[in-house]
């Protein structure tokens, strides 16, 4: 495992992303080089998002170098701004234009408004004003969608799948026999948990905590963390 191990970590349910890529990921990459796989990476730099709601992934790749990754965003348009967004980083960086489902398929993704800012894989999207487009998107199972870039796991995966995220999480819990499950997972949890997933992730020796920000109370982010990763 990593020594960031030798980290004191709090007794506590929640951590701030700020402290889980300082105290856990950065060190992480320090030890050797590590793999990311963003789920929905939308196009990188969030550039019509609030201050409060950004992603740190593009930033974090960009100062430090020893990790690569895996960004895999469905919507074409999308996708393409997402890779021009990482030009002049693309050497360590892989990036696929699907979903990621159950298997190899193709399914209609609902998308929102001008910037897709909001789509799915499971119906209609919010907001219920917007106009909504159908779009038929590839779609590949997680294992699949490593070994096109011939990674057998990654160290860290982030999804932000527009309330499609715990379907993901147990899709990558139900295929380990074929993808390892990562150091760290990090999800966006919309209202209350329907699929026990926390208590998955604990019985695979997880620690699951708190993190990321709220929406009016009923979004919050989760990250499941080994527990050797936390002293």
């Amino acid at each position: 495992m990593t020594s960031a191990s030798l980290l004191a970590f709090p007794d506590t349910d929640e951590i701030e992303e700020a402290e889980l890529v300082a105290r856990l990921l950065v060190p992480m990459g320090q030890e050797a080089p590590r793999r990311l796989m963003q789920i929905g990476a939308n196009e990188g730099m969030y550039e019509y998002a609030k201050p409060d709601n950004k992603d740190f992934v593009f930033e974090f790749l960009r100062d430090h170098p020893a990790w690569g990754a895996l960004l895999i965003e469905p919507i074409p348009e999308t996708y393409d701004r997402l890779v021009a967004n990482y030009a002049g980083h693309s050497n360590r960086l892989h990036f696929l234009n699907c979903a990621i489902t159950e298997q190899v398929e193709r399914r209609v993704l609902h998308v929102a408004g001008r910037d897709g800012k909001s789509s799915s894989l499971m119906g209609r999207p919010t907001p219920e004003d917007a106009d909504v487009t159908g779009i038929e998107v590839a779609c590949l199972p997680p294992d699949m969608a490593l070994d096109l870039v011939n990674w057998d796991r990654a160290d860290f995966v982030k999804i932000d799948a527009e309330g499609y995220d715990e379907i993901l999480v147990g899709l990558l819990i139900d295929s380990a026999d074929r993808a390892p499950l990562p150091d760290i997972l990090l999800w966006e949890q919309i209202g209350p948990e329907k699929r026990g997933t926390s208590d998955r992730l604990g019985a695979l020796g997880y620690r699951v905590l708190r993190t990321g920000h709220s929406k009016k109370g009923r979004c919050l982010d989760r990250v499941a963390i080994r527990q050797e990763l936390l002293g």
